[in-house]
């Protein structure tokens, strides 16, 4: 990674001393910061071009989805892990937890039947939540 990052920088830095030659520009040293925030500019750039490689999950990568709900569906799901974590009828341990568009989905194995419908009950209570799907299990 930090090979791409040096090379982005190098040729940034020659496209600037390109342009100066000419333009009939001379370079200076007050220039100095300018080219180092354009080298850490396009070092950013293009350390945050990769950032998103990694992401197998196509489910959750629609063309509707932006920065803003999904710091939305972060917050939502927070918030009902957090209800679900405080009861102590619920075993939320074995529990995962996923927010689309504030629609809560809850998968896992719970004890009984009793804790399916509090986990439910509790979930919807939750701020934000609009509505919740069920995909949780008796444990045999």
């Amino acid at each position: 990674m930090l090979g791409i990052a040096q090379t982005a920088a190098r040729r940034t830095r020659m496209i600037a001393i390109s342009y100066a030659h000419t333009e009939n520009i001379s370079v200076h040293t007050n220039s100095r910061p300018l080219i180092l925030g354009m080298l850490l500019a396009a070092a950013i750039s293009v350390a945050l071009a990769g950032c998103n490689q990694g992401k197998t999950d196509l489910s959750s990568s629609t063309a509707d989805s932006t920065v803003g709900t999904d710091i939305d569906d972060t917050l939502v799901t927070t918030k009902a892990k957090s209800a679900l974590f405080v009861d102590a009828g619920i075993k939320s341990f074995d529990l995962k937890v996923e927010t689309r568009k504030d629609a809560v989905h809850i998968s896992g194995f719970v004890d009984s039947q009793d804790q399916i419908d509090k986990a439910i009950i509790v979930a919807r209570a939750a701020d934000g939540v609009a509505s919740v799907g069920n995909e949780m299990s008796i444990k045999q």
